[in-house]
């Protein structure tokens, strides 16, 4: 089928440049804090058999020349949700779709649709996915978000029971080693500590940690992106109207911890995408149209109708720990 959003193809952002990896700890401190499963594309690896501050440590990356015939790439980290999906339109924006890939974990998460909307997503606009088994998490550490049988609950200002720990340092650790082996410098993820659970592995503090570690643990200039850490959910809302993708990520994203199609609105993240969706809409409608309203709402955008919905799961090409590696490209009329 035809994809209803026809990602950019257009050259690469400018690669930030400065300090060398070898002065990357400066990051920490100098780095900008201002606020503003599978189916045919898929790579999977199993590892149980082995905003305004965009950039999370800028100053750490190092001057690399490319080639005009390999031109600067991005992965982003990606879970089918509002905020990654929204990632992926930006990164899209400012690579072109022949420069953006995906990351998806799967590590056991009870809301495994959202595995089944990521990988329709990357489809649907053409990217490479690769899905990575981190599911041996499972083994020590244990939470609501990995136990679908423990009750979601959240106690006063304490983080609700669906923290995994360490979820984000793995994530960011996988992805940097599977970036690195493809030649990409730049990853974004879409955390954020504004309007968040509190997760302390979604602070920017411990994402411009990571990408210090990162890029000293493997000398290479790693640049994390995390162009949602300061934005509310309201401001996420509005950023996907500007990139015209409103509609697309309302309809088609997943978000609910509890698996629900179209969300429980109960769970802390429903609860957080939903409340965030009411105020911008209720911002949105008592303003004369703007500049920034989606396309598609007017009947005008260049990337026609809504898609078909999400089609079955595609389980032939899924992860076992005797297929660590398959691929998911474009399925035949998808953009390439």
């Amino acid at each position: 089928m035809s994809s209803p959003h026809q990602a950019p193809t257009g050259g690469p952002a400018p690669a930030p440049s400065g300090a060398p990896a070898a002065r990357a700890a400066q990051a920490v401190h100098t780095g900008s804090s201002a606020s503003p499963h599978t189916g045919p594309n898929t790579h999977t690896v199993n590892t149980m058999q082995a905003g305004s501050s965009e950039s999370a440590a800028a100053p750490a990356q190092a001057s690399r020349p490319e080639q005009a015939s390999h031109p600067e790439k991005a992965a982003v980290i990606f879970s089918g949700g509002q905020d990654s999906t929204t990632c992926l339109f930006l990164a899209l924006r400012d690579f072109g779709r022949d420069n953006v890939e995906v990351i998806t974990f799967q590590y056991g998460q009870r809301h495994a649709i959202e595995l089944e909307k990521a990988r329709w997503i990357a489809q649907d606009l053409g990217v490479k996915q690769t899905v990575i088994d981190t599911s041996v998490i499972r083994a020590i550490t244990h939470n609501a978000l990995l136990d679908g049988s423990v009750p979601i609950e959240q106690h006063g200002s304490e983080p609700p029971n669906t923290f995994v720990d360490g979820r984000n340092a793995l994530f960011l650790l996988y992805a940097a080693i599977y970036a690195k082996g493809q030649g990409i410098h730049t990853l974004y993820t879409g955390v954020c500590e504004t309007d968040f659970s509190g997760y302390p592995d979604c602070r920017d503090v411990f994402i411009k940690s990571m990408n210090v570690t990162l890029n000293l643990a493997m000398d290479y200039p790693f640049d994390i992106r995390t162009p949602l850490m300061w934005l509310t959910k309201k401001q996420t809302w509005a950023l996907a109207d500007e990139l015209g993708a409103f509609d697309y990520i309302r309809e088609h994203t997943h978000t609910c911890y509890l698996g629900v199609p179209g969300g429980c609105h109960e769970c802390p993240s429903c609860v957080l995408r939903e409340r965030g969706l009411k105020e911008y809409l209720a911002e949105r409608n008592h303003t004369p149209a703007a500049g920034h309203m989606s396309a598609t709402r007017h009947g005008s955008s260049s990337h026609g109708s809504a898609p078909d919905p999400a089609p079955p799961p595609a389980t032939a090409a899924s992860a076992t720990p005797h297929d660590p590696v398959s691929h998911d490209v474009p399925r035949s009329g998808a953009p390439s």
